[in-house]
């Protein structure tokens, strides 16, 4: 082989060479799936104004992100994604894609597609509720991914969708039972539906430990969260509350509660994140569940038909 041709080929391989490190640093052509095309959370905000269009414009100082557009043309769904940098190290830290429909049948065909498209590369994610949404949720190795569907407002359903992707380190909190219920959620159905857990739950020792998988927990119903349910049918549709109360609206709105279907315990134990989020909204000025007293003393004094429909 010539001099000439040795040449060639070695320029022709630094330049392949070189390719595959810009494709890999600036467009995270080989990164992990885990991240949203190829935005690592080493990211800083040179590589982010470099890669993004000039579209997306800072907002607070600390957040990169674009103005709400169009999807497509001729549709009503409206998109926009959002870039959050540690103020700290400004390195990324978290990136969130919105669709805003008013379209619930849309809706849906997005929640499924997106949960799919992170399937695909991820695997079979954990199905789990938030106070006021639903979401498919991932947790890998360096980061946290959510794909959620959400109301706006109490008097809306399913009117959005939210991709997250998050650095694991920064916002892996604990989450307890396979359903991944947050710990605020699983404080709050020991302490105000008076659930059991098994192992016993110790907040001093969760919070001075490093792990956060806390899958391997269990709630169970006591006779107590029976009690607590009856009296939250009573109050929801005696004259305590009227029609246009918030958290009767919530109550039919996310479980279909009604006078005739009232909430159960089984539905209560499903739906730990709404039937929290229903009873704080109840409670918000007078808090009537404030003790295990309160709750047996105010239970007596239902009638039996009240009792049984918990």
């Amino acid at each position: 082989m010539s001099t000439r041709r040795k040449v060639l080929c070695a320029f022709a391989l630094l330049m392949i060479v070189a390719g595959i490190v810009i494709a890999h640093s600036w467009f995270g052509l080989f990164s992990s799936p885990e991240y949203y095309k190829g935005f690592d959370w080493n990211t800083d905000k040179k590589k982010l104004e470099w890669r993004l269009s000039k579209d997306h414009y800072w907002y607070n100082d600390e957040e990169y992100k674009t103005n709400a557009r169009k999807l497509e043309e001729n549709t009503d769904i409206w998109f926009h994604d959002s870039y959050l940098l540690d103020k700290k190290t400004c390195r990324l830290k978290e990136i969130r894609l919105v669709f805003i429909t008013d379209d619930r049948t849309k809706i849906q065909e997005i929640y499924e597609t997106e949960v799919r498209k992170v399937s695909k590369k991820l695997g079979q994610g954990t199905e789990c509720e938030s106070y006021s949404s639903l979401y498919t949720e991932w947790r890998g190795k360096r980061s946290i991914i959510r794909v959620a569907k959400s109301a706006a407002s109490i008097d809306d359903q399913d009117t959005y969708i939210e991709v997250v992707y998050q650095d694991k380190r920064e916002f892996n909190v604990p989450f307890f039972t396979e359903a991944h219920i947050g710990q605020d959620v699983y404080e709050k159905m020991l302490d105000k539906f008076y659930c059991t857990s098994t192992p016993e739950y110790n907040a001093e020792s969760i919070k001075v430990s490093e792990d956060t998988d806390y899958s391997n927990y269990k709630l169970s119903p006591t006779e107590e969260t029976k009690k607590v349910v009856a009296l939250i049918n009573k109050n929801l549709f005696s004259g305590r509350d009227d029609e246009e109360s918030v958290a009767r609206k919530m109550a039919y709105l996310q479980g279909g509660i009604t006078e005739e279907c009232p909430m159960t315990v089984a539905w209560v134990m499903k739906h730990p994140a709404k039937s929290v989020a229903i009873l704080t909204e109840l409670t918000r000025e007078d808090d009537f569940l404030k003790s295990r007293s309160d709750v047996d003393k105010a239970y007596e004094h239902l009638t039996d038909e009240e009792k049984r429909k918990s």
